[in-house]
């Protein structure tokens, strides 16, 4: 299936809005035809051999248009869609109670501008529908039996801000009797799903006996705070339907997540079985319904037990049986609202800004284990208690110390005896102290070497193509701070060194168990870290003091820890951190080639790195204890000393910079074909002038790109030229991104992410004939427009055309009294943003709006160059407004349109046509070739053909 939908000969890059997103709608609805066929199959078989099969199953083909606002990266988007699509596709028996509670599986058959979207997401859309094909076999031969219905749905506008699932949750007839959802999607191409979002309590302890589990509360805590610019569909269930649930995908090498490499060969093999497996696993746990013994259902159920939020006994859904038509869709039901409502918007404001509930509730999975999973109320019982038994000990370490103190036992190389407990709790209090201090320094010393590679050398990013890279160049400095001795104030050199060892022992326990609870104590589940941390940590304390207690007489006077507590206190502490840095750093590192220039990226990983580093190795810096400062201090001629075992780290550090900074090349050009760079090219077509811009755009801070851009400013400015030998090819200028920049419509608002380049000498093409070029093709036609004097407002009514042209975007300035977007306009004077998305062929978009005449404009919303002169060629007037409309061309799309126009071009030589010269897909070919031929594979190229024309109104 997979391959079917992500094969360009056959449909390829399923980009909303092109011909290919419409074939992948076609095939989608054969897919659940089929499988409606292959349910009355199974009837008629069942019945031929003399059973019954109480099964049903329906689809429906949903297709509307609608608006919704969308926040991502601090900016406010308003949608407009038409005539988008949903396929969708319900398992459920004969009683119409079943249908009343359904289980949503979640998949989008949409593609991303630059990739054919194999893993995202056709991947989940191939899972959802072969698990409907294995359950409704498994129906016939009477291993399962749907309790409740389950409704699959493959929606067909993801990757435009979420739209198709907005038109099902707020349009569907289904829609209302979701109670939870569990959403597909991808983020890579490798290694286990991750059950990285939930809201539901009741979904993530049946996850615990899904085949193959992978999941932790620290990845939902890290998505929820909105720290990742990234979102699913989830969030559309979350606002609209109030329905609980998990988002789980696949994040394994996400180098490919929105690219052209995103195809079916980079699919890691098991990848598919081992999600298909879970995800069948929860559909038959989540809609099982137990039976009594007269063959009648219970009463109570898994899925009844499960809540909408603001979900009141009022509110609870009776049974329904909701038509199964398979007719376009178009009566928007009712949302639910409460007065005591806890949702973040009122019902006048549904939408808008990224939103998550965190479930009171602990897991994780530990080296592929069963998931581990309890309440927070356990959680905050349990972290207490073990808070208590750390304390304990310590209490029991620090009375040994004082008994040795009593009885006259000076330790060696102390200057004078510790007599008194409040001094040994003053020094683990120190080495608290000092812990923490450790923590800072680490962090600081691995951003120095960060700065050295991000400011002073200009080799940021020198690790991109390896997860693990980063570590073979933070490490050294981390482990440098970790053993640098502590401010003399808080362990001085007079205390002796098995006291400050024995004390920051104990000091890490201490942390790490009041640190969980505090945590904990918020509702954050993460507190779980270090709690995990203590229990290794307490688990080598607790075996040193059973070892010293046999030991009895026998005990060695200086009283220094036993090695065991190293060995067996280090286990679980460093397996822990590994873990956890394999996969952050599995989703950081390659998420860094996705940020722009003014993040400080190499600063992110070297905290990441410092702070693994640091987690993983707790009792470092009391190990080191076992080591003199130097050989003169100790009398020894010893070379294991902390003085040389930093000069070692020393030189380590020094030699890493100038490894991943010179030597290796990875400084200069860190990608490859398996870790490619993102590069995109806007070939803008300003209207009705016709004139041209080439704006080229990178997508991180690595070195460079500077350089690969002034390569290309030479390859377009010679593109078809005859004589190119005393050609002035200027170079490229680096423009800056802001809201009036009209060049990447399509893009905004991720153009600010973009490094961006604007070409001064352009490229020799041909104008064609193309329909938008017509004017009433291509721009802003005002439908009505009246004046209310007396109120000081404008209204008018827009109509956007677009033949030929997707993912259009009105703007303009203006202070809106009322529109017809939603209810709750922004307020004041301001730059709006309106995107539209349509189905294949639909070409016109509508806007009312009433504007204030005469708004106060702050300086900071003035656009430059803002004298405007009317369409109609008269000065401008009280209420005038520049529109700016932008799109791509549809035809004109590099990947995505290669073999489309590949094949016209061989269709025209056949019928002997003469072939048109100087077309911006020759252009796109040739801009290709030559970055092939110059990096060899290790870029990823998208290129588009954008429209933008200005009106005055």
């Amino acid at each position: 299936m997979v391959t079917e939908l992500t094969d360009p000969l056959n449909i390829g890059f399923r980009t909303v809005g092109s011909r290919e997103h419409a074939l992948g709608d076609a095939w989608a609805v054969q897919q659940v035809q089929d499988l409606a066929e292959l349910c009355d199959h199974v009837k008629a078989r069942a019945a031929k051999d003399g059973r019954t099969v109480d099964l049903e199953c329906d689809w429906d083909w949903q297709q509307g248009s609608g608006t919704h606002k969308f926040d991502i990266m601090n900016q406010v988007i308003y949608k407009s869609y038409q005539n988008l699509t949903n396929i969708l596709f319900r398992i459920s028996n004969s009683r119409p109670e079943s249908k009343s509670l359904a289980l949503l599986v979640n998949s989008h058959l949409d593609s991303s501008l630059p990739t054919p979207g194999a893993a995202d997401d056709a991947l989940s859309v191939a899972i959802s529908l072969e698990a409907a094909r294995v359950l409704i076999e498994s129906v016939g031969r009477g291993e399962w039996e749907a309790g409740w219905s389950l409704i699959i749905l493959i929606n067909n506008a993801e990757e435009t801000f979420q739209d198709a699932s907005h038109l099902f949750s707020t349009q569907h007839p289904w829609a209302q009797t979701v109670r939870t959802v569990m959403n597909l999607e991808a983020a890579g191409s490798k290694g286990p799903e991750l059950l990285f979002q939930a809201t539901s309590e009741e979904m993530v302890w049946v996850y615990q006996g899904v085949p193959y589990p992978y999941g932790t509360v620290l990845a939902n805590d890290i998505f929820s705070s909105g720290v990742l610019m990234s979102d699913t569909d989830f969030r559309q269930f979350d606002q609209y339907l109030l329905t609980p649930g998990i988002d789980m995908a696949v994040v394994g090498h996400s180098y490919f997540y929105h690219s052209t490499r995103d195809v079916v060969e980079n699919i890691e093999p098991g990848v598919a079985q081992h999600f298909a497996e879970n995800v069948l696993s929860m559909i038959k746990q989540m809609t099982f319904r137990p039976k009594k013994s007269t063959g009648e259902y219970e009463e109570d159920s898994l899925m009844q037990r499960i809540r909408k939020f603001d979900e009141t006994p009022a509110m609870l859904y009776q049974p329904t049986s909701p038509d199964s038509s398979k007719s376009t869709s178009s009566t928007p039901p009712a949302i639910p609202s409460s007065t005591t409502s806890t949702s973040p918007f009122s019902s006048a404001d549904k939408g808008g800004q990224q939103h998550s509930r965190r479930p009171d509730l602990v897991f994780f999975t530990l080296f592929g284990s069963k998931p581990f999973v309890y309440s927070g109320f356990t959680a905050k019982i349990v972290y207490t208690f073990w808070a208590m038994i750390c304390t304990w000990m310590t209490v029991i370490s620090v009375k040994k110390s004082n008994h040795k103190a009593t009885e006259g036992v000076e330790p060696k190389g102390s200057a004078s005896p510790i007599k008194t407990s409040r001094s040994n709790v003053s020094l683990v209090l120190a080495s608290v102290a000092s812990i923490l201090i450790s923590l800072f320094r680490s962090v600081l010393y691995a951003n120095a070497v960060a700065f050295i590679m991000r400011k002073v050398l200009s080799k940021q990013l020198s690790w991109f193509a390896g997860e693990w890279r980063p570590v073979a160049l933070y490490a050294s400095p981390v482990l440098l701070a970790l053993i640098s001795p502590p401010f003399g104030t808080l362990i001085p050199r007079s205390v002796p060194n098995a006291m400050s060892e024995r004390s920051l022992v104990h000091g890490a326990l201490l942390l790490n168990a009041f640190l969980a609870v505090i945590v904990q104590s918020t509702g954050i589940g993460s507190a779980v870290l270090p709690m995990l941390l203590s229990v290794g940590i307490g688990s080598g304390v607790a075996v040193g003091l059973l070892l010293e207690w046999q030991s009895g007489e026998n005990e060695k006077e200086e009283g220094t820890i036993h090695p065991v507590v190293y060995v067996v206190g280090s286990i679980l502490p460093l397996a822990v951190g590994v873990e956890l840095a394999v996969g952050t750093l599995d989703v950081f590192v390659p998420l860094t080639g996705r940020m722009p220039p003014f993040v400080p990226a190499e600063h992110i990983i070297a905290t990441l790195v410092a702070v693994f580093v640091f987690l993983s190795l707790p009792l470092l810096p009391a190990l080191v204890y076992r080591l003199p400062f130097s050989s003169q201090h100790s009398g020894s001629s010893s070379i294991a000393t902390r003085a040389n075992l930093r000069n070692v780290l020393r030189l380590a550090c020094a030699l890493s910079v100038v490894w991943f900074a010179f030597v290796s090349g990875w400084g200069s050009w860190p990608f490859d074909p398996a870790h490619p760079k993102r590069i995109f090219v806007s070939l803008s077509e300003s209207l009705p002038s016709g004139e041209y811009g080439v704006h080229i755009a990178g997508m991180d801070g690595a070195a460079g790109f500077p350089p690969l851009v002034q390569g290309l400013a030479q390859v377009v400015g010679t593109f078809n030229q005859q004589n190119t030998e005393n050609m002035d090819i200027r170079a490229a200028e680096k423009t800056a991104f802001d809201q009036w920049n009209s060049n990447w419509g399509p893009f905004y608002p991720l153009g600010v992410l973009l490094d961006h380049y604007s070409l001064v000498t352009l490229p020799n093409l041909t104008p064609g004939s193309e329909t938008w070029r017509e004017e009433q093709s291509f721009g802003v036609v005002v439908i009505e427009d009246s004046t209310d004097e007396a109120a000081g407002t404008r209204s008018l009514k827009l109509e956007m055309r677009h033949k030929d042209v997707i993912w259009t975007m009105l703007e303009f300035d203006a202070r809106i009294i009322s529109w017809s977007i939603d209810d709750n306009p922004p307020a004041g004077y301001t730059r709006h943003h309106i995107k539209e998305a349509s189905y294949y062929g639909t070409d016109i978009w509508t806007l009312d709006v009433t504007i204030d005449l005469n708004p106060d404009i702050h300086e900071s919303m003035r656009r430059p160059n803002t004298s405007l002169t009317l369409s109609n060629g008269s000065s401008e007037r009280p209420g005038a407004l520049r529109l700016t409309f932008s799109g791509m061309v549809e035809k004109e799309m590099w990947p995505g349109k290669k073999w489309q126009w590949e094949a016209e071009k061989e269709m025209r030589a056949r019928q002997g046509t003469p072939e048109p010269e100087n077309t911006v897909m020759e252009f796109f070919e040739r801009i290709s070739g030559w970055m092939e031929q110059e990096k060899g594979g290790s870029t990823d190229l998208f290129m588009m053909h954008s429209i933008v024309k200005d009106t005055v109104i």
